[in-house]
């Protein structure tokens, strides 16, 4: 082993691209192989195919030295001394996932080392193993098999790369060859376990974080009903008060949290008296339809939402809670028009406000991304109607208002630090 190593990554999306254009640019010779035709092309001419912050600079400057290639060919695979697994895995296409691992075998040689960095329930991670170890003509414990689960968050994948912890999953628990060779110049010293409980810390890291969400998502319902405004209790209750870190209350999406909680529950407490993972999950999502509930009381006939990815300053809408926020709000019979400014040209994105906004009777600030937090006195300005802010991104007076204090009735509201 040397340290520049042949590496095959499966899949070029929002994990194994970026993984595999870091390796790439410490010198190691990647190759990506995925079934999207546009997305090979796209890195093959040294472009970034969905937008993640410093990936563009990463993939032309290492497709051009060489280091990274990108391929349909699943035949590639064999070239490799390393093949790194980053397919996706929804919680109900398991099999699929299975069927997909299994068409790749057949290229796989059992002298060649697996890392796994795909997100799985713990008992599909030794099945997933043994699978392997069948289709290359081998024992479990001779295939030389690493679980090395993601931890990142889109939109700052290349720096957590680079700096996180990392948590690696090996047939003895032990430091690996390989790993060392591959990590060598990133820094965040890797913590070797076995590879169930390298699975199990990646389903905590999002079981975690959706939990403390549904947390303040909870007490937003509970303030609903109470007409307390949820965003200014909690700020005054973490305020320089040390035992409180209480996030604001928010849509919560993407892949990763409304997936990884399910996977904790459907295997371990399922026949337990409480099933907290699950219930968070409902209280997320109750937050959202909390928002449809409110604006949808106010009975307006044309509605703007600003805001279409699932997290804050990421386009993304893949799994995002907006999405369906919208969905729902047409069924309602109201006509939705949206601004998702990070998907059009910085040049252009005031000008779509200005189009959108005027004459609606009730602007939705359903995404707080940074660009919107910059022009709240342009969206002030622009809006005849109620502005309703999901996030408590904006000061309170006026006709802005917030989820999570009672029905969207009233014209005026209280200065926040009356």
């Amino acid at each position: 082993m040397t340290n520049n190593t042949d590496i095959c990554v499966i899949g070029a999306g929002r994990i194994g691209l970026p993984w595999a254009a870091v390796l790439a640019d410490e010198g190691h010779t990647v190759t990506c192989v995925d079934v999207d035709e546009e997305i090979v092309d796209a890195i093959m001419a040294g472009d970034a195919p969905f937008e993640e912050p410093g990936l563009d600079e990463l993939i032309s400057r290492t497709v051009a030295e060489g280091q990274l290639t990108a391929t349909t060919e699943r035949s590639r695979v064999a070239d490799a001394n390393v093949v790194g697994v980053t397919l996706n895995a929804p919680a109900d296409q398991i099999e699929s996932y299975l069927d997909v691992l299994t068409g790749y075998c057949e290229h796989i040689d059992p002298d060649q080392t697996i890392i796994n960095r795909t997100t799985l329930p713990v008992a599909i991670t030794e099945r997933t193993r043994v699978m392997i170890a069948d289709g290359v003509g081998t024992e479990p414990a001779n295939l030389d098999y690493v679980t090395f689960p993601e931890r990142l968050a889109e939109g700052r994948a290349i720096e957590e790369l680079r700096s996180l912890p990392k948590i690696v999953g090996t047939n003895n628990g032990r430091p690996h060859a390989v790993i060392d060779v591959l990590l060598e110049d990133l820094p965040g010293n890797p913590r070797y376990v076995d590879h169930e409980t390298a699975a199990f810390i990646k389903l905590i890291d999002n079981a975690y974080r959706d939990a403390r969400f549904a947390i303040a998502n909870q007490f937003a319902l509970a303030a609903d009903r109470l007409g307390v405004d949820a965003h200014r209790a909690i700020a005054l209750a973490n305020d320089e008060y040390p035992r409180n870190d209480i996030p604001t209350p928010g849509t919560v999406g993407g892949k990763c949290l409304t997936k990884d909680p399910y996977f904790v529950t459907e295997e371990w407490v399922d026949d337990l008296p409480a099933d907290l993972f699950s219930e968070a999950r409902a209280a997320n999502d109750a937050y959202a339809d909390l928002v449809v509930n409110r604006v949808v009381e106010l009975d307006p006939s044309s509605v703007v939402v600003l805001g279409r990815g699932f997290k804050r300053d990421v386009p993304d809408e893949v799994a995002s809670p907006t999405i369906d926020i919208i969905s729902d709000l047409e069924r309602a019979g109201i006509d939705v028009e949206s601004v998702e400014p990070l998907s059009i040209e910085p040049s252009e994105r005031d000008a779509a406000l200005k189009t959108a906004i005027p004459g609606s009777d009730a602007v939705i600030l359903a995404v707080d991304h940074t660009y919107f937090r910059d022009r709240e006195s342009m969206i002030r300005d622009l809006s005849d109607g109620l502005i309703v802010d999901l996030w408590g991104a904006f000061e309170l007076g006026g006709r802005v208002e917030r989820i999570g204090s009672g029905p969207l009735t009233r014209t005026e509201s209280p200065p926040a630090n009356d």
